[in-house]
């Protein structure tokens, strides 16, 4: 079996720049007014994502304070409830949609219309980028190292879109010792959804630049989920609203974390040796010499899924991810199921910790998801499993994060750093920096 590294460095921090620096070029195109002419004839300069903006622009001649990009909101269909200019050094200006009838709708409705044949020739673009990869992918198909490095698979294979199918190996373990584990350890994903003091992080209305009540989702404490925010409830007619926690597409951090219970109080965190140790007593020393480090140590392995159990797959969403991967680095099967060569996903518990550090693929977006799943609103959710064969089958050594939606930008939603809590008086109030949970 090849040499594991730890987890350690996994973000990979120059794609995440390269990536933030092309949705703000591209964001300049749009706000410079390119109309129609533009749309047909040069599809690959279509809108920018959703808040990009010009970079390092110059000053106004009127001295003003430069634009550095904007936001549109707008619904499924198309059509945009406001505009927000961003202003380094200035208050934002927010546009909002005008009276029907009204001289300024009829701007507003070119801009609509403008917009959409960009995001149609975008679409059409990226639809036949991807038949191209899905043409190229088998001949040229790699995965990626725990460093996140390209790496050559001995014979070409298809990507796993689907985690849940995985034949899970397993040893069985002595009934004396799964009494002793089954029960009383699990594993923990780590979601800090309450401040320091133990107050929920909630969603809050908030006046706007306008002085319009609206809507302001909050941060959490962590890096996964990223934020909680109110959103609509599905379904035509429907006036209600719930509390969606929701993630952007980058830089998503994972804390897995061993948990005992304790009678009479809470979980507390332990070392995976305790665990360990009991599997070990169950078997000779001679028994022992055979395993390999599955046997004798805590890996565990993460995918996505829905929130209902189902695979998630690239033919979920209506512009699929490139080469069918829904994360990157690209996720792959465990170590023993492609030659002992364990992937990014495939990681190691030290001292009852274990972290990942990911990105979703572009266009892996609740947004885009295919018509069937957007009316349920179907959500995602990450599973961490114990790859060790004899506690894979065990109950709470396979942990489940709470369910989220996947979002391009969040800023449209929350700021960095807007937090709210709602006290135990039921009364929501600003959360400072300082309350964020250590």
């Amino acid at each position: 079996m090849p040499d594991r590294h730890g987890a350690e460095g996994q973000a990979d921090e120059g794609e995440e720049g390269s990536r933030a620096a092309s949705a703000a070029g591209s964001g300049d195109d749009e706000a410079q007014g390119r109309g129609q002419a533009l749309a047909q004839g040069q599809p690959d300069q279509a809108e920018a994502p959703e808040g990009g903006g010009a970079a390092g622009a110059p000053l106004t001649a009127n001295g003003h304070a430069p634009a550095r990009g904007f936001e549109v909101d707008a619904d499924d269909a198309g059509n945009v409830s406001r505009i927000t200019f961003l202003v380094d050094g200035g208050e934002d200006v927010v546009m909002q949609r005008p009276e029907e009838g009204s001289n300024e709708m009829l701007l507003w409705r070119l801009y609509e219309t403008t917009r959409f044949q960009f995001r149609r020739r975008r679409t059409e673009l990226q639809s036949a980028i991807n038949r191209a990869h899905s043409i190229l992918a088998s001949h040229t198909s790699s995965h990626q190292g725990r460093n996140g490095a390209a790496a050559p698979r001995s014979a070409p294979e298809a990507p796993c879109p689907a985690p849940r199918e995985i034949n899970w190996k397993s040893k069985p373990l002595p009934a004396r010792v799964v009494q002793k584990l089954q029960g009383f350890y699990f594993l923990e994903i780590e979601e800090l959804l309450q401040d320091r003091h133990g107050n929920p992080y909630v969603p809050t209305q908030r006046n706007n630049a306008s002085n319009r009540l609206q809507w302001r989702g909050s941060m959490l404490g962590g890096r996964f989920p990223h934020a909680v925010v109110s959103m609509k409830d599905p379904g035509e007619g429907v006036s209600s609203r719930s509390h969606q926690f929701i993630c952007a597409e980058n830089n998503v951090h994972v804390v897995v974390k061993l948990m005992k219970r304790v009678e009479g109080g809470r979980p507390e965190h332990v070392s995976e040796t305790a665990v360990l140790s009991t599997i070990e007593d169950a078997f000779s020393p001679a028994q022992r010499a055979t395993w390999g480090e599955l046997d004798g140590k805590m890996w565990l392995y993460s995918y996505l899924e829905f929130e209902d159990g189902t695979p998630v797959g690239a033919s979920d969403f209506e512009n699929p991810p490139d080469f069918g991967h829904l994360l990157k680095p690209a996720e792959s099967l465990p170590s023993y199921l492609q030659n002992d060569d364990p992937g990014y996903y495939e990681f190691k518990m030290q001292g009852g910790v274990g972290c990942s550090t990911f990105s979703f693929a572009d266009r892996v977006t609740n947004k885009n998801l295919k018509a069937e799943h957007k009316l349920k609103r179907k959500r995602f959710r990450l599973v961490v499993k114990a790859l060790n064969y004899h506690l894979v089958g065990l109950e709470g050594f396979t942990a489940y994060s709470s369910p989220f939606l996947v979002k391009g930008v969040l800023h449209n939603d929350v700021k960095a750093n807007e937090r709210y809590v709602m006290t135990a008086q039921g009364q929501v109030v600003d959360s400072p920096l300082a309350d964020v949970p250590k």
